[in-house]
């Protein structure tokens, strides 16, 4: 029973909660709020269908853990805007820096997976974050939204970048996928059903 709650471990802490209280997009200006736990539920999703649709066969309970705990540095940094955290932060030493304080808030073996990915877990996870980016973008831009425009153009060159890196070995097979899942995501929003529609 002592192995439960051993601060190794940090199960049920309270500090995986801050998730939902994180903004995402801070300086976007955007009419629907995102917070960092939704985005991780939907990576999470996202990078289970991606490995199905890529035939992943690697270990999909460890790419599940990364996927909802890729970004639960943000509950100590904030989400730090994605251009500037590309240009200006080292990843490695912000770790370093704040290390410490994620293993006490979430337990050592939490931090230790979230910090030794394998490289096709965090190439799936990485393109999934970028179908999350760009199925909200839409979503903005449906909702009447013409600020984030440049910001979907941007995020659809990221997604096709982050492509690049799946564990696919057919170069042909890469280029159709990734039509597909484009086409999936710029067409598959409909307009909402109503009470007084037919169900």
């Amino acid at each position: 029973m002592s192995s439960l709650t051993a601060p190794r471990n940090a199960p049920f802490a309270a500090a995986f909660r801050d998730l939902s209280y994180v903004p995402r997009w801070g300086i976007l200006r955007s009419i629907r709020k995102q917070n960092v736990a939704e985005h991780s539920y939907y990576v999470a999703l996202y990078a289970d269908q991606l490995a199905a649709l890529i035939q992943w066969e690697g270990d999909t309970a460890a790419l599940l853990q990364y996927a909802l705990l890729h970004d639960i540095d943000e509950t100590i940094t904030g989400d730090i805007p994605g251009p500037v955290k590309r240009a200006a932060f080292d990843k490695t030493k912000m770790w370093n820096k704040i290390r410490d304080t994620m293993a006490r808030r979430f337990g050592t073996i939490n931090v230790f997976r979230l910090n030794n990915p394998l490289p096709e877990i965090k190439a799936i996870v990485a393109v999934a974050d970028s179908i999350d980016e760009i199925s909200y973008l839409i979503e903005e831009t449906v909702l009447g939204n013409k600020w984030v425009k440049v910001v979907l153009v941007e995020a659809i060159r990221r997604f096709e970048a982050r492509w690049e890196m799946l564990p696919i070995n057919d170069e042909e097979d890469s280029k159709s996928l990734k039509a597909v899942v484009m086409e999936i995501l710029t067409t598959h929003r409909q307009d909402p059903i109503l009470l007084k529609d037919v169900l």
